[in-house]
């Protein structure tokens, strides 16, 4: 066998041998995250997300509506922020999440506070999934798995980063 021939062999071997070695490791890496995609929410209405991770599949429905003149002039608060925004105001009225077809208890206080949002995205990462909502003056992430309940961490500027919200709400206690 000439000597091009044998250094061929070998080099093919070596890549063979590595790829047996490296592909799983390879595999897991691209398992502990998924791709990303924005989708834009409706002011008004339901917009579906979904991820899929090892163990199953992870829905999240946002249901959000237009606060409309009525309500605004009956509920203070919403009179104050149209007074701040002087723009329409839409609110995150629901967040209803599951895994493998399973509900995840969602305590109101992680959505009730998620208003103008314009996008969410859901990913699955580092064994957690992870969904993010933008909204003109914030962006939170939270972060949720079938075992350790939900955690929501809130930016509220972008060009700083700077974390003003740490929450976790324990899956055991809404059972």
């Amino acid at each position: 066998m000439p000597a091009g021939n044998a250094m061929m062999t070998l080099t093919k071997l070596r890549m063979t041998i590595s790829m047996l070695c490296l592909g799983p490791l390879v595999l897991a890496a691209a398992q502990e995250s998924s791709p990303t995609t924005q989708i834009k929410v409706d002011r008004s209405g339901r917009t579906v997300l979904s991820a899929q991770s090892p163990t199953g599949k992870a829905s999240v429905t946002i249901q959000t509506a237009v606060v409309d003149e009525a309500c605004v002039k009956a509920c203070p608060l919403s009179r104050a922020l149209a007074d701040v925004t002087k723009k329409p105001i839409w609110l995150a009225e629901e967040l209803v999440i599951s895994i493998g077809g399973k509900p995840v208890a969602v305590p109101s206080s992680v959505y009730d506070d998620l208003y103008n949002v314009e996008w969410a995205s859901l990913s699955y990462e580092k064994g957690a999934f992870k969904l993010r909502v933008k909204g003109r003056e914030y962006l939170a992430s939270i972060y949720f798995d079938s075992r350790n309940g939900i955690k929501r961490m809130t930016v509220y500027d972008d060009v700083a980063a700077q974390l003003v919200e740490d929450a976790h709400y324990y899956q055991a206690v809404f059972k």
